[in-house]
């Protein structure tokens, strides 16, 4: 896509993105779980469907159908499916200290946050992926702001794959 700006992004990483450049263009470039609609209330996005558990600690996400990654170099375009553990490892590299994301402290709330962001194993993290089209994530505490929260670029999937072959560098 083309679109006019005033600064270039350093980055075309989502869970990296703090300038508004940086936001617009992975506004652009990914979808996430959810979105603000036009008065600012989240809205599934990939999500099709939406669950939150009586307590308000779990947050079932059901993908839609045909949901893509599409990649294009000089010889060829190829296009990967955008699964559930997609939005899982997204979510992972948020609390990876050597991201150093700046959505951590905003998605603070899942389970085993702090532990991740201080070293920990990353499966310490309270999201999980149960099949390939369904992502649940667990809060630690009741956060009725938490799905505006995932409308942010932080919250965005990451195809693990793609992210290790440019050695973790977007763009």
């Amino acid at each position: 896509f083309t679109w006019q700006v005033e600064t270039m992004p350093t980055s075309l990483d989502p869970q990296l993105a703090t300038n508004v450049c940086e936001k617009t263009a992975a506004a652009h470039l990914f979808r996430g779980l959810m979105k603000l609609d036009e008065n600012g209330t989240p809205v599934p996005d990939c999500a099709e469907t939406v669950e939150v558990s009586s307590d308000g600690l779990t947050y079932t996400f059901r993908l839609k159908d045909d949901l893509w990654f599409y990649s294009y170099d000089e010889e060829e375009f190829a296009a990967t499916e955008v699964t559930a553990e997609d939005f899982v490892f997204g979510l992972q590299r948020v609390f990876l200290p050597a991201t150093e994301s700046p959505y951590a402290a905003e998605l603070a709330g899942i389970v085993g946050s702090s532990a991740v962001l201080a070293g920990g194993d990353v499966s310490q993290l309270g999201v999980t992926a149960p099949d390939s089209r369904t992502v649940q994530i667990r809060l630690s505490e009741p956060d009725d702001t938490f799905l505006s929260r995932l409308c942010t670029p932080g919250a965005m999937p990451c195809d693990k794959e793609f992210f290790e072959s440019t050695r973790g560098a977007y763009g």
